[in-house]
């Protein structure tokens, strides 16, 4: 557009730039010149289109038109009626979980939504959640259309991303029926830091087997964030400790996510970019859980593969826990990645938890400056509360503003044995390690 107006000696002013240009005036004619909804448009063969220039793709032989607007498109035969935008009242509704819930309305063509928020109405929206100190901000797109939607796609500024970030209470939630993205101030900081000025959230239905997650910087799908944001997956039928969250790699292999927890007739799980997420169930049989009070746990932490059985059909519950077992477990978490540098004087090479413990060390999982890692010693809970403090400060879920205990019980994580005690001295089993580590995937689901 720009080199046709510059070839031809038309003037013209433009706001942004890449892929989230904005053309506020052609020929003299500006955005608001013609009162509150005039501004300029573009067409793509006689429709208009919402998104902005810079993300829309032509495949060739296309017809494009700028047009000028007194009326949001009504003026010049375009159906507004469906369009988000400017035009969205952005009087939130109260939710019973702190929640502010705004319906802007997208527009479908071929089964794609897409509704757009724009700055003002984010700052409205957090205007009224510090009014009412409520956490959750929720855009909950609506449709007039009758036309199955297959793909829902929610289009914030990247400031808006830096804004709510920065307000630090809040939680940022696209609710869809295809499925919910949930993003923390640490992947808002994260998506603000991007070059592109435009951030795209897109829940939809993958062409072969499960449901896309998709964040996308302008035109580039991210696929790699250092921040986890959740997916919440809606199933058809009743979830159980077994329950899984998986995701469908490239290769068409699946990749079950520990971190994934069920509730109801839903999943969710933390995802560290775009993904294709499915569920399954992934029951393991054990001959010695059965009636034992930590039977649930120990469904759901067997389920995932964060603790394995002892032997076929044994899982040990009543077992201690070592510090061997725990760097083990943990280490799962990080997709048991490797790590250089020096390991633990007394850990065998070959002993199952050496790369474990050597990850440990590295990562200040354990004290990296003891000369040993005393693989043997049984865990208490004072040391399994400093082990998951410390992969939660590694994993940045956690601040370094309190004490690892604290951190463990502020989140429910940790809880009284008896009487309100902690019994922080106690040693711990296989199955209390279960019930702990289920509380705190469930901790980092919120």
């Amino acid at each position: 557009t720009r080199r046709i107006l510059d070839k031809e000696g038309i003037s013209y002013e433009t706001s942004g730039s890449s892929d989230s240009i904005y053309i506020k005036s052609i020929a003299g004619d500006g955005e608001f010149d013609h009162g509150a909804k005039s501004g300029w448009m573009y067409l793509v063969n006689g429709v208009a289109v919402t998104r902005p220039a810079g993300q829309h793709i032509l495949t060739g032989g296309e017809t494009v038109q700028w047009r000028y607007t007194k009326n949001l498109g009504e003026d010049i035969g375009q159906d507004n009626s469906s369009w988000g935008g400017s035009g969205v009242d952005v009087t939130g509704k109260v939710g019973d979980d702190s929640s502010l819930t705004v319906n802007p309305q997208a527009k479908v063509t071929k089964g794609e939504a897409i509704a757009e928020i724009d700055k003002a109405q984010v700052e409205s929206m957090l205007k009224q959640s510090q009014e009412k100190n409520l956490t959750q901000l929720v855009i909950e797109p609506e449709t007039k259309s009758s036309e199955a939607v297959e793909s829902m796609s929610v289009i914030l500024e990247k400031a808006s991303a830096e804004k709510i970030a920065a307000s630090e209470k809040a939680v940022l939630r696209i609710k869809t029926q295809l499925g919910d993205i949930v993003l923390a101030n640490d992947v808002l900081r994260e998506l603000a830091g991007q070059k592109a000025n435009t951030v795209t959230l897109t829940v939809k239905k993958n062409k072969k087997e499960g449901t896309d997650f998709e964040i996308r910087s302008g035109l580039n799908v991210l696929t790699d964030l250092t921040a986890g944001f959740t997916a919440v997956l809606p199933l058809d039928n009743e979830t159980t400790d077994s329950t899984v969250a998986v995701q469908i790699m490239p290769d068409s292999s699946k990749k079950i996510l520990m971190k994934s927890a069920a509730d109801g007739k839903q999943i969710k799980a933390v995802l560290f970019g775009s993904a294709t997420v499915t569920s399954m169930q992934n029951e393991k049989s054990f001959t010695d859980t059965d009636g034992h009070w930590g039977a649930s746990a120990i469904e759901f932490a067997s389920a995932r593969g964060i603790l394995r059985g002892t032997a076929e059909n044994q899982f040990s519950p009543d077992s201690e826990m070592n510090r061997a077992m725990l760097v083990t477990l943990l280490h799962r978490f990080d997709d048991e990645r490797q790590s250089d540098g020096e390991n633990y004087a007394d850990v065998n090479p070959a002993a199952y938890y050496s790369h474990a413990a050597q990850w440990a060390k590295q990562n200040s999982i354990v004290p990296a400056d003891e000369k040993n890692f005393n693989p043997g010693t049984k865990v208490t809970r004072q040391m399994l509360a400093e082990m998951i403090y410390s992969y939660a400060l590694y994993s940045g879920e956690a601040a370094s503003s309190e004490s690892a205990v604290d951190y463990c019980v502020n989140r429910g994580i940790l809880v009284g044995k008896s009487e309100g005690s902690l019994n922080l001295e106690d040693t711990t089993t296989r199955a209390e390690v279960s019930a702990i580590i289920q509380r705190y995937v469930a901790q980092t689901l919120k």
